[in-house]
């Protein structure tokens, strides 16, 4: 039997630099109400104080701005005073550097680690600096992993965590609403990703997201609590602060791989290389599930407008092999080969731009995970459905038993371009210097500046 967590969420109502001194008001209550709520910690969302829009990197360096160290005594005296441990996220300016970072301390004020952002999201980049290494830390709740709001989207971040003894994972964030229709709210992460992640690897997850904005940056709320099987425990609502309080148990088994496994150098520590690959201007897939047949198994062919891969179910000896002309582009992998993140990871950066899936697990957020980690289109055959998703993790198609074939028209070119901003590259964010540090050293140096 593992040890019960019993934790907060607290969504924030997003506070312009500005009015940061308002925000200790607000951060106050909100620690008083996830005690009454009987938590034994209250996470704070992604740059809390004094706000993520910073402007500039001078701006936090102003006089209307307190000072790091006067940030953590504040903090610590909060914790002591309501007998909570924190987990808060905070602009942390060490005098050479400003990083995007989230300070942790017990409920007697004693600070356990500051960890640092390493997937820098968009504006990040013009004020903020990555990590130099990744560390879960222990305390009294059991050894806690931090994410913060991009890391998430990083598979090797939250492998190297795990792997570093993480029993479960804080995200303090600030979760983008990328909807382009107004009113409407969208992001992956509460979609799909956390979910996902915590399935994966087996560990739950406490996120802590704003509400309103911080123009040109709104945000979709949502804040959750997930177990460490995905399934949601609570979650907040898309427009008002709240505290949501949960409870789940650490020491649990995790899925086989990742921290018995050795590192796999080509998945954590290669760097991306974009190849130039010739593909036909639209690809028509064509997938059935599993308890259907298509004409042929795997098979292509061009018309005047397109061609046409078709994929079904495999044979005995499982899918033949693709014509010459795909080989480069299109990678077939099994459904237990994209349970884990690394071989669609290694057929990403190898410049393949569509991940065909047979035997596939009837796990749409997982799927959708890999195609949107990635950028990559993903084809999925499985005993109960037939899907297709493109590389922001939409699904495209579907199909199930009754249905029977899922199909859309593919732009695969699409998937070179890796951006999910326009300056926000997903492999130009990962950080391989920083995973192969982090899991050589059994003992890495703890965070900088944390008392």
């Amino acid at each position: 039997m593992g040890s019960v967590v019993r934790v907060a969420a607290v969504q924030l109502s997003a506070t312009l630099i500005e009015q940061s001194a308002d925000t200790w008001e607000r951060i106050e209550r909100s620690i008083a109400n996830a005690r009454q709520a009987g938590a034994d910690i209250a996470v704070l969302p992604e740059c809390t104080y004094p706000g993520y829009v910073l402007g500039s990197a001078n701006r936090i360096r102003e006089p209307d701005i307190l000072p790091w160290r006067e940030i953590v005594a504040r903090l610590r005296e909060l914790a002591r005073r309501q007998d909570i441990a924190l987990l808060v996220g905070v602009a942390e300016d060490t005098g050479r550097a400003l990083y995007n970072s989230a300070l942790f301390m017990s409920r007697h004020g004693d600070v356990l680690g500051v960890h640092r952002k390493s997937f820098l999201w968009d504006c990040d980049n013009d004020w903020f600096s990555p990590a130099e290494t990744i560390d879960a830390y222990e305390s009294e709740l059991g050894r806690v992993g931090i994410a913060i709001c991009a890391d998430v989207r990083a598979p090797e971040v939250i492998d190297t965590l795990v792997r570093r003894g993480a029993e479960w994972i804080a995200v303090p964030t600030a979760w983008v609403n990328s909807a382009a229709t107004p009113g409407a709210c969208e992001n992956i992460q509460p979609e799909f990703l956390i979910e996902a992640r915590a399935r994966e690897f087996g560990v739950p997850f406490v996120c802590a997201d704003k509400v309103g904005s911080e123009p040109p940056l709104s945000y979709v709320g949502c804040s959750r609590i997930v177990g460490a099987d995905g399934r949601l425990i609570t979650s907040a609502g898309t427009t008002q602060p709240e505290v949501i309080a949960g409870e789940f148990e650490t020491g649990r088994d995790r899925p086989t791989s990742h921290e018995n496994s050795p590192p796999s150098p080509l998945a954590e520590f290669r760097e991306y290389r974009k190849v130039p690959r010739a593909t036909p201007p639209i690809l028509r897939v064509r997938i059935s599930t599993s308890g259907n047949r298509l004409p042929a198994v795997v098979g292509s062919r061009d018309t005047s407008e397109r061609t046409e891969l078709f994929l079904g179910p495999p044979s005995d000896a499982g899918f033949p092999t693709l014509d010459p002309q795909w080989a480069e582009s299109v990678r077939l992998l099994s459904g237990g080969e994209v349970r884990r993140y690394r071989q669609a990871r290694e057929a990403a950066m190898d410049g393949v731009r569509l991940l065909c899936v047979r035997d596939a697990p009837n796990d749409l957020a997982l799927l959708r995970a890999r195609a949107a980690e990635n950028r990559v289109f993903l084809a999925a055959s499985g005993s109960e459905l037939a899907v297709i998703i493109g590389p922001d993790g939409r699904l495209l198609a579907t199909a199930d038993r009754s249905t029977r074939i899922a199909m859309a028209d593919l732009r695969l070119a699409d998937a070179d371009d890796k951006r999910v901003t326009p300056r926000t590259d997903i492999f130009e964010q990962r950080r391989p210097d920083v995973y192969h540090r982090s899991l050589a050293s059994a003992n890495p140096p703890p965070p900088k500046r944390a008392t």
